[in-house]
Parts: structure tokens; C-alpha cells; sequence
């Protein structure tokens, strides 16, 4: 029999002060593991603010507006006018666009007049587990925004994210 007629569990404890108990290793394991996991299990896994290398890439953008991007240009954040640092390098390459011939299947298209370009420049930020983090927005591969460079103002996407190494 698991309970006797005082309400204890096989004759010898109380069930609330058997959930009391339980309450209490629960709570000791959490703290312990708070306290002695490695910070690769914590979550948030900062590394701390530094210098983070970004990449943005476009596939086609007007060629007369990547030549305004130069070398040493303010980027920010186009939805939060935020500077998020400073262009590096800016690379032209082919552009690369997708229309659909008289059959009515894509082909790639390079039009006259645009290009493809990538970005790269230096921003101060904090790395995380999911991007990096500067001035409180979070950035991912991937992520969609827009760039002012320069004069230049540019809808792309995050292509590459590095830490500097000291």
C-alpha cells in the first residue's frame, strides 16, 4: 500500500513534505546548472562587443548606385537610422536576374547598366548564438533590410558575419 490512513507514503513520509522536497532539488538543479554549465548551454552565449566583420550582398542593383558606395562610407540601418558601422570594401560581379522567355520558363537575365555587389564592412557589435547584435537589433544571415552607404540606399540581405580577431 502506498499511502496509509495519515496521509504518508509507504508509512514513513508526509506527501507534502515529499513535494516540498522535490520542489527543492528542482530548484538546487537549475541553480547548479546556471552556475556550473558551460556558456555554450546558456542560451545567449555572448562573446562580448568587438569588431564583427558583415557581409551584405544584392543580386541587382543599378550600377550609377553602387558607384556612390565608396571605401571608409557610414553604413546604417535604414528602419532604425542607426550607424551600424563603416564600409571595407565594396565588389562588383554580374547581376543576376530571372524573367521568363516566350515558353514560359526562367532564364537568367544580366541586364545592361546593373550589377550585383557585395559589401563588406566593419561594425561594433556583440556576437551571439544567432547573428550579431549592435545597438540592440539583432542580424542574421539572411536577414532582409535596407543599407545606406554613402549616398547610396540599398534593399539586400546579410550574407556573412565574422568575428575579428585581435
Amino acid at each position: 500500500m502506498l499511502m496509509d490512513e495519515k496521509g504518508r507514503l509507504f508509512g514513513k513520509i508526509n506527501i507534502i513534505d515529499l513535494i516540498i522536497i522535490i520542489v527543492l532539488i528542482a530548484a538546487l538543479a537549475v541553480v547548479g546548472i546556471k552556475i556550473l554549465a558551460p556558456s555554450g548551454l546558456s542560451g545567449s552565449a555572448l562573446t562580448g562587443k568587438g569588431s564583427i566583420e558583415m557581409q551584405f550582398y544584392l543580386e541587382e542593383a543599378n550600377e550609377w548606385v553602387v558607384d556612390k558606395i565608396k571605401v571608409g562610407d557610414t553604413m546604417t540601418d535604414g528602419a532604425h537610422g542607426k550607424p551600424i558601422g563603416v564600409v571595407t570594401k565594396v565588389e562588383k560581379g554580374a547581376p543576376i536576374s530571372w524573367v521568363t522567355n516566350q515558353d514560359g520558363e526562367y532564364v537568367l537575365s544580366q541586364r545592361e547598366g546593373f550589377c550585383s555587389v557585395t559589401i563588406t564592412g566593419t561594425v561594433h557589435g556583440e556576437k551571439t548564438a544567432n547573428g550579431v547584435e549592435i545597438e540592440g537589433t539583432l542580424y542574421g544571415i539572411g536577414h532582409s533590410m535596407v543599407l545606406h552607404a554613402g549616398d547610396a540606399k540599398l534593399y539586400l540581405r546579410v550574407y556573412d558575419i565574422q568575428e575579428l580577431t585581435a
